[in-house]
């Protein structure tokens, strides 16, 4: 049998390819470009029982990992030539 693909609007040159392993219940959705690569893999678990609706929420913003204030008063102390040691 052979594996179905599909398309999804806005995500242009990516085919995603779902497969199913029912011994670990686990349905396997692999993106990938048009040369092939690997571009997305993500794997959900699967029951036949009803489950609760969850919440669908956004990735949050990607953060600096230095707090801004600190990074921008060090870049203004670099910029100033100035030392702490006396």
């Amino acid at each position: 049998m052979t594996a179905q693909t599909f398309h999804v609007d806005g995500l242009d040159g990516i085919t995603f390819t779902p497969t199913y392993d029912a011994a670990k219940a686990w349905l396997v959705i692999e993106g990938h470009d048009r040369d092939g690569d690997l571009v997305s893999r993500s794997a959900f678990s699967v029951t036949p029982d009803p489950i609760a609706d969850i919440a669908m929420t956004p990735e949050p913003e990607a953060s600096s990992p230095v707090p801004a204030d600190v990074l921008s008063a060090a870049v203004a102390h670099a910029e100033s030539g100035s030392s702490e040691e006396g």
